[in-house]
């Protein structure tokens, strides 16, 4: 089942602020992660023009600062586009019952590990995966219970998340 075949459904005031409270803890991580490498690769260029001013270096010493700082606001870069944008909006919306439960992979650059559910339609007689969930929600959730999985607009609109509503 791809993203895009979740239907529509009209959603209530109560759902869309817990769609809206849904990306900002799952952007949180990504956030502090993305600053701390940008800091630590400012922290490193700065360590690498004092040592330069100071005469003290050789060309291998600058090469690796200078490696290491791109490094770091790589990781920074990447881990901001982890997060789902800000503006986006949830364009397909739909009721499922989860199947399943597991924890996926950290993530090397922004030190977060993403968590997944497995999420069965019974309307539609599909089944989602791999729908992405906050840690908040995989440690609450039981097989049988009712998720609501949403698809959001934008450059994120090949994941689906699973949101607990209770």
């Amino acid at each position: 089942m791809e993203p895009a075949e979740l239907s529509p459904i009209s959603l209530s005031r109560q759902e869309k602020e817990r769609i809206i409270s849904f990306k900002k803890i799952i952007n949180g991580s990504p956030t502090v992660a993305g600053y701390f490498a940008i800091v630590m690769g400012l922290l490193l260029l700065a360590l690498n023009i004092y040592t330069y001013r100071l005469g003290q270096y050789d060309t291998e010493s600058v090469l690796a600062l200078l490696l290491g700082t791109v490094l770091f606001w790589i990781v920074g870069g990447l881990s901001f586009l982890s997060r789902i944008p800000k503006k986006s909006c949830c364009i397909h919306a739909q009721y499922g019952i989860v199947n399943g439960k597991w924890p996926g992979m950290a993530h090397s650059g922004s030190g977060s590990q993403k968590y997944f559910l497995d999420i069965i339609f019974p309307d539609t007689k599909t089944r989602y995966k791999q729908a992405i969930c906050c840690y908040k929600d995989y440690k609450r959730v039981e097989k049988g219970q009712k998720v609501l999985a949403v698809v959001f607009d934008g450059r994120k609109r090949n994941h689906v998340y699973g949101i607990l509503l209770n």
